[in-house]
This record gives C-alpha cells, structure tokens and sequence, in this order.
C-alpha cells in the first residue's frame, strides 16, 4: 500500500478534523472528520490559502496562518458554524510541523463542543441555581421550591449526606432572598470543640477570660441583617443546643462575658448529613430545637441517586478546573461519562471535583477518557458495616446490644481508616465521606493516634 494511503487511512480514522498546509499557507488536505465538520469539499480547497478558507471562519484572522507568521501554537480558537441543526460550536488548536529545526508546515485540529456549548446555555438557565446543579427530577422539583422558601423568613433545615452540596443550596437561598446585599456566614459546628464554637456563634466581651483582651463579635453579629447556615447542626453539643434556642425564641444573643442580651435579624439555616429525627429519638438532639429549626425542611439527595445530573454536573466542573489551573477545557469522552455515572460517589459532589481536577492534572492533552478518571471501584464496600461493628463492639458498659448507645464519639477501626486514606490518596475529606462519618471525627481520630506512645 503506497505510504499516501496509508496516511491518509490513518489520519481519516482520528475523531478530531485534521487540517495540515505547506509553509506557504497552502491547503495540503483534510481527514474525514475535518469534512463533516465543516462541510468542506477537499477538491474545492485543497491548494487554497488557509486565511482564504478559514479566516472567515474564524473572526477575521484565520488561527493557522497565524501560527505559521508567529511560530506561536494557538489553543481552542472558537469557530461557529451554522448547520440545518442549528449552530455547531467548533474548537480550532494548532500547531506547527517541523523537520529537524526547520518548518515545513502547520497543522490545525478541529474539535466539536456543540454538546458543552449546549450544556453551558443549560446551565444558565433553569438548571443552575448559583453552583447548585441539576437537571433530575430532585433537583428540579428543589429549584421549584426556592423562589418561596427564599421570599420566607422562616428557619430552613436541610439534610443530605457529605459533600452532596448542602451549603450551595444554603447560599441560593440567601441570593434570592430580600437579604441577598447582606452577608451570609458560615460555621461548621462539628470543626471545633465545645468552648471555641460558643465564642465563635455568640462573640466574646473583653475580659471574660484570659487573653479576651477586646471585644469579638461572634457568627451572630456578623450576619447581622442576612443569613448564618450551621452547618452540621447535628453534632452541636447539647449544652450549646439550649443556647441556640433561646436566640431562635427571643432573636437575641448575649455574648461570653457580658451580662446584657443584643437583638440581632438573622435568618437561620442549619444542615446536617444526620437524621434530626433519629438524634431526638435517642436523646442526642433536643425535640424543641429540631421543631425551631425544622420550620420548611429541604432534602438534598446523594449523587448516586441523580446521577442523570452527571452530564452537566461535569461540565461545570471541569470547567471552572480548568479556569483555577488556567488550562483550556479538554471535554469528556463517552466512555468516561459512561464511568463516572457507573461509579457510586460515597463523596457525592465533592468526590467528583476531586476526581475530575486529578484527570485534568494528569492528562497529556485531548478529551479526558476512562482511563484519566482516578475512581476507586466501591473500595469501602464492606467499610461502614466494619465501623459499624466496631462501634457496636465499644458500647458503654451496662448498655446492650440494640439499645441506643450514649453520645460519644464514634471509634474508628485503625486498619479501615489507613485503608481509607490510602485509598483517597491521603485526602481526609474524602476517607471520612467514603466511611460516613465527618471530616472533624476523623481529624480527633487522626490527632489521639498520633499522640499516643509508640
């Protein structure tokens, strides 16, 4: 077979259009793909100058000509080309071909992006509420819900399991609420111990303790006029509990040290990957909190459990990747979507950034393929039932098996938390979702190991 053919059998085969030029700036041929994309017929261009053909096409400054005058590669030149379909949305990257030090050519690769294209117009629509995404029918029927849960004053708890996105949805409300220009502040009540997260809600007077040596205002204060989300809501120290209901009951807030109660207009939203309702069953969590708090409850489902959302949930991500590490956005292949809707994201959203940022570092260039996808297959699959057992195993003394067990902390299995972390790679967030327990339990965990004698 003459080495043409060949060449020709070879570059007709590649899934991106292919167009190579002489030095001059000649047309020298197209594959298959680069005529279905553009519908270009290879007798009527081949031999032409490339601006002549393509720079029409490309904004008035054809990208290869370019590359040849400047020596410099160009990446993702946006090319849109009317069809019967409608628009389809090309990308053109190039690069020069060179024989030793010498040039003898340039190449340019056409990429579609009709589906990206499309799936950005979606997003902006009724599929994206901020950084929330969805387009299942969960999260539709939780968009429906919005406008009047943010046009409400009343509390908002919302439940879902780690890293499904819980404090996203609690930022959409406020931006659609009458308290949008006001600030919305966050606390993790499961991030700090008993003492530091009363000073960090309520604030601290000066003097109240060794070191207060000025006024602090606490979370409270701080969202004077919006919205403050405690988050993890369900691992507050009971202690702490009455407190926050007393500033649910009279809107003020009395700060360590002081004497005097302050009103304050804040609207609350709490969260929780617990069930409220089995913590009050078994004396963790106060019956009349949870009613203060549960006025509108809002349920934000696991990815596993939407995982139509999958598509455009990737996109987005990858795109706003791409953006922090400054890379151009490669796209995912088929067999790629078709891995991570397979995979079943302990995670959840979370798990999916991380995922999709790890194959943007790691790939060499083009779409992102299955391979790229660092997806751990159910590594933890028999990992909660040996937590389980465990915990069980460490009951209090006098409590039997069955029984609710007192609050405390729950022991984790050393060897199952070393095979969580390696199979995350080191990432705690991600081992202590992958075990269902939160990133603070594993972090005290981690910290009474390390300050045991060797």
């Amino acid at each position: 077979m003459p080495d043409m053919d060949l060449s020709q059998l070879i570059l007709d085969s590649i899934a991106e259009g292919v167009i190579s030029v002489d030095p001059a700036g000649r047309i020298l041929a197209l594959n298959r793909a680069a005529q279905d994309l553009t519908g270009m017929n290879p007798q009527q261009v081949v031999g032409q100058h490339c601006a002549a053909v393509f720079a029409p096409l490309c904004g008035g400054v054809c990208a290869i000509a370019d590359t040849l005058a400047s020596k410099r590669v160009v990446r993702d030149h946006p090319i849109a080309l009317p069809s019967p379909s409608g628009t389809r949305h090309l990308r053109l990257s190039t690069n020069l071909l060179r024989q030793g030090r010498r040039v003898i050519g340039a190449v340019g690769v056409l990429r579609d992006v009709s589906a990206e294209a499309t799936l950005r117009q979606e997003l902006s629509g009724q599929w994206q509420q901020g950084d929330l995404i969805g387009r299942s029918p969960a999260m539709r029927k939780l968009f429906a819900l919005l406008p009047a849960v943010a046009a409400s004053p009343s509390t908002v708890l919302i439940s879902g399991e780690t890293g499904s996105g819980k404090e996203l949805l609690a930022r959409a409300i406020h931006q659609h609420s009458a308290r949008a220009s006001k600030p919305f502040v966050a606390v993790n009540c499961a991030a700090l111990p008993e003492n530091l997260l009363e000073a960090e809600l309520f604030g601290v007077r000066k003097g109240a303790y060794t070191g207060a040596d000025r006024d602090r205002p606490g979370r409270f204060a701080r969202a004077e006029g919006g919205t403050i989300l405690l988050d993890e809501v369900g691992d507050m120290p009971e202690s702490l509990q009455l407190r926050l209901l007393r500033v649910l009951q009279e809107q003020e807030i009395e700060p360590l040290g002081s004497s005097q109660a302050e009103t304050i207009d804040v609207r609350v939203i709490a969260a929780s990957h617990r069930d409220l309702r089995h913590e009050v069953s078994v004396g963790r969590f106060r019956l009349d909190l949870y009613y203060r708090l549960a006025v509108v409850r809002l349920h934000l489902p696991p990815l596993r459990q939407r995982t139509g959302d999958l598509p455009v949930l990737a996109e987005h991500l990858l795109h706003r990747a791409c953006a922090r590490l400054g890379r151009s956005n490669p796209g995912l292949t088929t067999d790629a979507l078709a891995a991570l809707s397979q995979h079943s994201w302990p995670g959840n959203v979370r798990e999916l950034e991380h995922v999709l940022e790890a194959a943007l570092v790691l790939s060499t260039g083009g779409p992102l393929r299955r391979e790229h996808l660092r997806l751990e297959a159910s590594p933890f699959a028999g990992a909660a039932d040996i937590v389980a057992e465990n915990a069980a195993n460490t009951l209090a003394p006098g409590t039997q098996p069955g029984q609710p067990r007192p609050r405390g902390r729950r022991r984790l299995n050393a060897a199952v938390v070393d095979q969580a972390l390696q199979a995350q790679h080191g990432d705690v967030r991600a081992a202590a979702a992958s075990l269902g327990v939160h990133r603070a339990t594993l972090y005290r965990h981690l910290q009474r190991r390390d300050q045991r004698p060797s």
